[in-house]
Order: structure tokens, then C-alpha cells, then sequence
């Protein structure tokens, strides 16, 4: 689990706009740290983690059997491409520091914008090393962003520890926002 802090799972956990009703994806779960801090606020709603490694999802498994056992709670060691996932099934999606969806050439982001439902929201979020810069990540995302009909709709960063955490919500660029 590199560069994943309790810190930054426990802002993101505040962070993220999670409703009852809510189906939400978790992109590089890991361990299930930050899915047994989402799912006490999913009363009707689901939880799905995804992780290409065995090991992680293991750990994820062992750590969150009472919520398992619910059913509204399902892990799978996959990767993004191989997920055993519908289309338009997901309300909001979780990824944190998952380099593919950041940096990646490849078709992530598209998948992603494929499992979205109507309405719904990424949050991509990323813990910054010393030597990262903000402004160039998000610059070097909006061209795939474009791409995918994907629209970053805000913007937040805060200091955990060790370093900064990034987030950037993300939503369909066809999607109204009514505030």
C-alpha cells in the first residue's frame, strides 16, 4: 500500500460526498481501510473493492466480514479491466493513488466513465511526494479527462501526513450539476 496513510484515508473518508442509497467503487481498495470507514454511512446502499493484488484483497476480506456478510459488501482481486463490473452501476468512484488513472495512456479512464451511472462521481485522489506538482498533475489529466467526456467539477487539496493529499472530483461532462 504504497504512500496510502491513515491520514489521508480518514480525509478522504470525510471528503467524499457518500449517500445512503450510494453504489460506490473503490479502484486499489487494498486492504478495505478506507471501505470500513465508508460503509457505516451506506445503510441502503453498496460497497465494491477492487484490487489487482490477492494478498490486499485478503486482508480486505478478513477486516470487513460483518459488513460482507450484509451483502452489500463484495471485494474482487482484479485489475480495472478484468472487473466483473456493469455499465452505469456505480454512483461514486473512489480511486486513491492509482497511478493508471493519473499518468496512464491506456483505456482506464474510459472504463471508468463506463461503470458511471448518470449523475455520478470520480474522486481521484493522489498523496503528493515532495516532488510533485499540483497545478502539472491535474494539466497532464485534463487531455484524457476530454477525452473520456469526463469534467473535473472541483478541486481540493489538504495536508496529511507525510505529505499533501490531492482530490479531484470528477464527473460526466454531459452530466448537470443543480446545486
Amino acid at each position: 500500500m504504497p504512500r496510502r496513510t491513515e491520514d489521508c484515508l480518514t480525509w478522504v473518508q470525510r471528503y467524499v460526498y457518500v449517500q445512503r442509497r450510494d453504489r460506490v467503487l473503490e479502484i486499489g481498495c487494498g486492504p478495505g481501510k478506507l471501505a470500513s470507514m465508508i460503509m457505516p454511512r451506506l445503510r441502503e446502499g453498496s460497497y465494491t473493492g477492487i484490487d489487482p493484488s490477492a494478498q490486499a484483497i485478503a486482508a480486505a476480506v478478513r477486516s470487513n466480514q460483518a459488513d460482507i456478510a450484509t451483502g452489500r459488501m463484495v471485494f474482487h482481486a482484479v485489475d480495472l479491466a478484468n472487473a466483473p463490473l456493469a455499465a452505469a452501476s456505480f454512483d461514486k468512484v473512489i480511486a486513491v493513488n492509482v497511478d493508471p488513472l493519473w499518468m496512464g495512456a491506456g483505456p482506464e479512464l474510459g472504463i471508468v466513465r463506463s461503470l458511471m451511472a448518470p449523475a455520478a462521481v470520480l474522486y481521484l485522489v493522489f498523496q503528493l511526494a515532495p516532488t510533485d506538482d499540483s497545478a502539472g498533475l491535474v494539466s497532464r489529466l485534463m487531455p484524457r479527462l476530454h477525452a473520456n467526456r469526463l469534467s473535473i467539477s472541483a478541486i481540493c487539496s489538504r495536508q496529511t501526513v507525510p505529505t499533501p493529499t490531492l482530490c479531484v472530483e470528477i464527473r460526466g461532462a454531459d452530466d448537470e450539476v443543480t446545486l
